[in-house]
């Protein structure tokens, strides 16, 4: 049986606009760490820094401003202390870079990295499932 190099085909869009997850009743649209967009600002953010020793939470503060501005892309149904909290760009910085959320942080972390979701074979049987009615409807994130 030979193997089908097809099956490791990424869906190039859902890379960088986002695969909408549902987590504990709210929606996610999240990015995948690495596409284009994220590997750009990681070069532009730490290049500065490259001969320096940059601790800890500097590095955390840089990669979690990143991940805000282009790995959580979208939200909907979120809330914080039992308020909605509409999506924005700054409320994503906010939250990435928050030691107080740092399990949320690790939560859409780990979901950017999971390669399946930006799959193009899963992606293409997401958006059939949600032609015919049978899971939800897939949809890009509003830009903001």
């Amino acid at each position: 049986m030979a193997f089908d190099i097809g099956s490791f085909r990424v869906d190039v869009d859902t890379e960088v606009n986002g695969f909408w997850h549902e987590v504990s009743g709210a929606k996610l649209c999240i990015a995948r760490v690495g596409n284009p967009t994220y590997k750009r600002l990681v070069r532009e953010r730490l290049a500065p820094h490259i001969r320096k020793r940059l601790s800890e939470d500097q590095i955390d503060q840089i990669l979690g401003t990143i991940l805000g501005e282009c790995i959580l892309i979208g939200w909907e149904n979120l809330q914080e202390n039992g308020k909605e909290l509409p999506y924005s760009k700054r409320d994503a910085v906010r939250l990435m870079t928050s030691q107080e959320y740092h399990d949320f942080r690790d939560i859409v972390v780990y979901l950017s990295e999971q390669e399946e979701f930006y799959r193009a074979d899963y992606v293409e049987a997401i958006k059939k499932k949600s032609q015919s009615g049978s899971v939800g409807e897939v949809q890009s994130p509003t830009k903001q």
